[in-house]
């Protein structure tokens, strides 16, 4: 009976001149690619929920306040990476770069969007707002201003719970003669 050391040691011995040699570097080859693959999706998929966006120290305060705000069924993900596999892809590779900042205590601080959410995000969700007022308030005139969502409605899920607006500040952009609205 042969070791398992010495039947692996044979398995990788790829004779490329023969056709057995060729079939053993595929499977290994397969072998390795589809492993590698079965761990990046695993680790995509641990690292897109939204438990994961809390377990740094750095992002408590903001995963806090999302867990007390009315988004708090929606995930990170929905809101913080665009839609489509290149979108996730974009924000995957780059998040390395965040896993570096965590481990050498380089993060910025605070911890801020490096760019604002596109009002698309959103209206993912909300799409109510592109047909009409909401309470009040005429949302399309803005949005055809190509104006954020985020304009308006800022720290209504990152603001600290004591800071979070019940009300939009229309005087930064009308003056001081505009009315507030309700932000809910």
């Amino acid at each position: 009976m042969q070791r398992p050391i010495s039947v692996w040691r044979n398995f990788l011995a790829c004779d490329l001149r023969t056709r057995t040699g060729w079939l053993k570097l595929v499977v290994l080859v397969s072998g390795v690619l589809l492993g590698l693959g079965a761990l990046a999706v695993g680790a995509v998929n641990a690292t897109s929920q939204s438990a994961f966006c809390g377990s740094c120290h750095e992002m408590q305060p903001q995963y806090d306040s999302w867990q007390q705000s009315a988004h708090r069924s929606v995930d990170c993900v929905q809101c913080h990476v665009g839609p489509g596999m290149g979108n996730l892809i974009r924000h995957k590779l780059g998040a390395v770069v965040q896993v570096y900042e965590h481990f050498t205590g380089t993060y910025p601080q605070p911890i801020k969007l490096s760019e604002e959410l596109p009002a698309s995000i959103c209206l993912q969700c909300h799409s109510n707002v592109t047909t009409g007022s909401v309470g009040n308030f005429p949302h399309p005139p803005h949005l055809q201003a190509n104006l954020n969502c985020t304009t308006c409605h800022a720290g209504l899920v990152h603001g600290s719970a004591g800071e979070r607006p019940s009300k939009v500040d229309c005087t930064s952009c009308h003056g001081k003669g505009a009315a507030s609205a309700s932000g809910k």
